[in-house]
């Protein structure tokens, strides 16, 4: 990866609360989502020191907006192992999110691959 293609990655970060669903109870939650580098980032609240989890760009299948849970401006993240369905407030803030990893995750490979390439 150049240099212009790394700092460009490091700029384009993009954070702000989203609501997604639950995993086991099917509960909507609102979270302070990061994005930077190839990682999405949830916190319980702005500000806190350790993600609730993190989710590897490089892992993600699918992304695109969602009907089915009744929820406008929602879209799914397919995972191998996991679909994440997370809404926003208004569609052009989904847009936005689903643009902006869309954009990660081709300009990021994978950390190792990212590495590997750096050396």
């Amino acid at each position: 990866m150049c240099c212009i293609c790394i700092l460009l990655v490091q700029i384009a970060t993009k954070s702000g609360y989203l609501t997604k669903q639950g995993a086991r109870r099917k509960n909507w939650k609102t979270r302070w989502f990061m994005l930077r580098n190839n990682e999405l980032k949830y916190y319980k609240k702005r500000g806190d020191p350790k993600p609730i989890r993190t989710i590897d760009l490089s892992h993600v299948e699918d992304i695109a907006p969602d009907e089915t849970k009744g929820k406008n401006n929602c879209f799914r993240l397919v995972l191998p192992d996991r679909t994440y369905f997370i809404y926003t407030t208004t569609s052009n803030e989904m847009d936005d999110w689903m643009e902006m990893i869309r954009w990660r995750k081709r300009m990021c490979p994978s950390s190792a691959t990212a590495a590997s390439s750096l050396t």
